[in-house]
């Protein structure tokens, strides 16, 4: 069923993105690229579109839109976006050492653009990305890392998802319980004690 981007008349430029991101995790990319074109159209261009286009571009193979979609983050104030994404492509292509390159340019950036918490983002996303490979010790570092640069729930999400997966209740469980209670109606910040127990 259709959300009906079509059918929306007034209509804000997040609303757009809420309903590109809802097609793009029904892997509906044709509707993700309508959406974000009808924002265009309206004149509503962002820069938090990008994600939006290179994954959709990714999930199609379709390695032109995809270093567009660099290209033009490239083109404005360098913040890390560009590599990060980068960095995900090389790590599920399997080439771990370009991966962690990139993650490192894209920190870099990030922390000399001021941007704390994107640092902290990229932080935990290699974090994530150590733990799947089957570094424990270098996930710890991430996620250190990810904790010194930001604070909050999405700094906070990535390391620790990370270190449940890597079995480590020690550092886990208080993150995932602050995490609870600070956001008790966010069920997306739920990390279930027992995804950190060591079986």
């Amino acid at each position: 069923r259709d959300i009906g981007v079509t059918g929306v008349q007034t209509c804000a430029l997040p609303i757009y993105q809420n309903i590109a991101e809802v097609y793009l995790s029904l892997n509906r990319r044709d509707q993700v690229k309508a959406a974000l074109q009808r924002a265009a159209q309206r004149k509503l261009p962002s820069k938090d579109q990008f994600p939006l286009l290179f994954f959709t571009a990714f999930l199609d193979r379709d390695q032109t839109a995809m270093a567009k979609v660099g290209a033009e983050l490239a083109a404005g104030k360098p913040s890390g976006d560009a590599e990060h994404f980068q960095s995900l492509v090389f790590a599920y292509e399997g080439r771990l050492q370009q991966s962690r390159q990139a993650s490192a340019q894209a920190v870099n950036l990030a922390r000399q653009a001021h941007y704390a918490e994107r640092a902290a983002l990229y932080e935990g996303a290699a974090a994530i990305r150590e733990t799947v490979y089957g570094y424990p010790n270098e996930s710890s570092q991430h996620a250190l890392a990810a904790k010194q640069l930001s604070g909050g729930r999405d700094a906070d999400f990535p390391p620790a998802f990370s270190l449940a997966l890597s079995r480590n209740p020690t550092l886990v469980l208080p993150i995932a319980a602050r995490l609870e209670k600070e956001y008790p109606d966010r069920k997306s910040t739920r990390l279930n004690s027992s995804h950190a127990n060591i079986s």
